[in-house]
């Protein structure tokens, strides 16, 4: 029957905290050979990026200029990432597909 107990369940929900860079943005998705990034005008010089797999682990980085942003993931296998940029407000992190 009925018990006048009754578990306890603690929900912690973890991810990426993606406000505050909205402006940001990736195209076209799914990539191809470039992936393209706009909204980084207002940055200062340079800006570099880390892209890393679904399986967390790091595939690639470099640096953009700002004003051009655009990197070439032609050598990346289709799939989902996340591209971190270090030179903006508080990071970004930005997911996108690569196609074939």
């Amino acid at each position: 029957g009925c018990s006048a107990f009754s578990d306890t369940v603690h929900i912690l929900s973890v991810g990426v905290d993606e406000r505050g860079n909205e402006a940001l943005q990736v195209w076209p998705v799914p990539a191809g050979d470039r992936l393209h990034i706009s909204g980084l005008e207002a940055t200062p010089g340079a800006v570099e990026y880390g892209i890393w797999d679904a399986g967390g682990r790091q595939v690639l980085t470099g640096s953009v200029p700002r004003k051009e942003p655009v990197i070439p993931v032609h050598r990346l296998a289709a799939g989902c990432y996340v591209l971190k940029l270090h030179a903006v407000p508080a990071g970004a992190h930005l997911r996108f597909i690569k196609g074939r």
